[in-house]
């Protein structure tokens, strides 16, 4: 849909307006939204930028009583990107020219635990591209681990390849590549993270739209669900034995 949103602006270059395809993809923060809550590991490379990418393109007016902001009922919350999140948005083509927000879509927390506010915590932010699994490995895993077993909705998404940015910042990849160099205990059995649709990111022109797919799943407040590595065969053998 959105191919034929820009296909239409080139063949209608002198329209002056604004084009509008029903049914395309699109996303805007219900009425009276508060924050949602979501985890960015440091061991993974992007994520906080892109949260903070998030937050630059679905900025909206939200009452300070909401999560995740501060001051008097019904003012709103204005914050800029650090010097640090612009350049690294710069370096992957994206621009950050809507910086300054009125409300925040998502609350950032470095934070995952059962109290303080790990105990919030809505969704963790899983991004994935060619350096995700190549950066720290191991110590990624082990944050999943611990997301699964609080039971910590994980929201996967990947930076698709793109004929728009060849060779881009993004360190786009095949999603099949990611896979294969997925640690084996997180792609399979209970723990298989891939058992959801990781949401693509592409660049230019196309980002919105993989941006508004990724806010409309963030946006919904999944319930804890704790993983349990044993499969029913296994957990019914070990009531059996409790009970003897």
């Amino acid at each position: 849909d959105r191919t034929m949103v820009l296909m239409c602006k080139r063949l209608l270059p002198e329209a002056g307006c604004d084009i509008f395809l029903q049914g395309a993809s699109s996303f805007k923060l219900p009425k009276g939204h508060t924050s949602v809550t979501i985890y960015c590991s440091r061991h993974n490379p992007g994520a906080a930028e892109l949260a903070e990418e998030l937050n630059a393109a679905f900025s909206s007016n939200i009452g300070v009583s909401g999560r995740g902001s501060r001051g008097r009922q019904g003012g709103t919350l204005s914050k800029r990107l650090s010097p640090g999140i612009r350049k690294a948005l710069s370096s992957r083509g994206i621009s950050s020219s809507r910086e300054r927000t009125s409300g925040r879509f998502l609350h950032v927390v470095d934070e995952l635990g059962s109290s303080g506010a790990g105990l919030k915590c809505d969704h963790m932010l899983v991004y994935l591209n060619a350096v995700t699994w190549m950066h720290d490995q191991e110590a990624l895993a082990v944050e999943i681990r611990e997301a699964q077993r609080l039971g910590v909705h994980l929201q996967l998404c990947h930076e698709f390849p793109s004929v728009l940015d060849p060779g881009s910042a993004r360190k786009a990849l095949n999603f099949k590549q990611i896979i294969d160099t997925t640690p084996p205990a997180l792609t399979s059995g209970a723990r298989n993270i891939y058992k959801q649709i990781a949401i693509s990111l592409k660049g230019g022109e196309l980002r919105e739209v993989g941006l508004a797919a990724l806010a409309s799943k963030l946006v919904i407040r999944v319930p804890r669900a704790p993983v349990n590595d044993l499969v029913p065969s296994e957990a019914t053998s070990l009531s059996i034995e409790h009970t003897v």
